[in-house]
């Protein structure tokens, strides 16, 4: 099972999205409470451009984990996509008080604002 997650994650950090999909969804067809495989697979559909599908995913994320700041900041990266720039900047503003959260702990401080902007 560790092995598996670590194949998913592997499939998502080297950008084969598609693998990443097919696994993510394998992983949500046996587990469907995991909110990580959840939002992994919404990560990956947004990087394929399934914006709709990812913006689903990720409200499902949210539903179970309201302040998941990966979920808030890939939420308002798909608004900005969609043209929905209102709801776009209260993703924002919500992501923004949690990194603030984290300036305690430099190592996620750093990752968190490498986020989005590989892309």
């Amino acid at each position: 099972m560790r092995h598996r997650a670590v194949a998913r994650r592997a499939a998502l950090l080297r950008g084969d999205f598609p693998a990443a999909i097919a696994e993510f969804q394998t992983a949500l067809a046996e587990h469907p409470e995991r909110v990580g495989a959840l939002q992994g697979l919404a990560i990956a559909q947004y990087k394929t451009g399934a914006l709709a599908d990812a913006a689903a995913k990720l409200d499902q994320v949210l539903d179970q984990a309201p302040q998941n700041g990966t979920a808030l900041l890939y939420g308002g990266l798909v608004a900005l996509q969609q043209k929905q720039d209102e709801l776009a900047a209260s993703g924002w503003r919500v992501s923004e008080r949690w990194s603030r959260t984290l300036a305690s702990a430099p190592r996620w401080t750093a990752r968190w604002r490498s986020c989005g902007r590989s892309r």
